[in-house]
């Protein structure tokens, strides 16, 4: 509640238990849409990195090879169930009209990067 009562802020994450309380005082909503090889392979790249480096997340977590691929617990497993149910969720959102938000959405990390380095250069 205070972060979002300044004038200027910024959310990262997706986070369906807050949505009512960030969306209503937002104006933009930025969709990385990439597609489930692009989200996967990234996800891939950084719990094996994590795991091999054990390298600490947060309050003393780190990400183990076990977890990763013999859990149910697995970022990995996440990401293959529910990727396509979120892209699904968000399209909703967008078409229901239900905030006010501008939404800008990149289908690829190329996009994103083009868009950033427009921001920058108007900056």
């Amino acid at each position: 509640e205070s972060a979002t009562s300044r004038p200027a802020w910024v959310v990262d994450g997706n986070y369906g238990s807050v949505r009512e309380q960030l969306w209503p005082k937002a104006n933009v909503v930025i969709w990385l849409n990439y597609s489930l090889p692009v989200v996967f392979w990234r996800g891939l790249k950084r719990t094996l990195l994590r795991a091999a480096t054990r390298q600490e997340l947060w309050h003393g977590n780190r990400e183990s090879f076990r977890r990763a691929f013999l859990s149910r617990e697995s970022i990995l497993l996440w990401i293959l169930t529910t990727h396509a149910r979120r892209t699904r969720e968000f399209k909703a959102l967008r078409a229901s009209g239900k905030y006010s938000l501008e939404w800008i959405e990149f289908g690829s990390p190329r996009q994103a990067r083009q868009w950033l380095a427009g921001q920058a250069t108007a900056a």
